[in-house]
């Protein structure tokens, strides 16, 4: 990585401090986080994210977020390919 990239990544990651409602901001940091290698913070941005879509009331984001999710390999996979079929099944 290049210094300004690791600018730009410093600069996405204090907006999403800063700004922990913007979905797109997130999903941003979520994703240098994914593209660095660093599935775990990549993974609990992601979390945070689905979350916020649900309290939004925007069930299909939430769903394509966790989706987003499992293809990261998390320890808890089942946990969300259950809630991802609760959500399924309630809409």
């Amino acid at each position: 990585m290049n210094r300004k990239e690791g600018f730009v990544e410093a600069y996405i990651e204090r907006l999403a401090v800063e700004y922990p409602e913007r979905v797109y901001i997130r999903q941003k940091n979520a994703r240098l986080y994914q593209d660095s290698g660093n599935s775990e913070k990549a993974i609990q941005e992601y979390d945070e994210i689905a979350e916020l879509l649900l309290d939004a009331g925007d069930r299909r984001g939430a769903i394509e977020t966790i989706e987003m999710i499992l293809t990261l390999d998390p320890p808890n996979r089942n946990e969300y390919q259950d809630l991802i079929e609760n959500l399924k099944s309630e809409g």
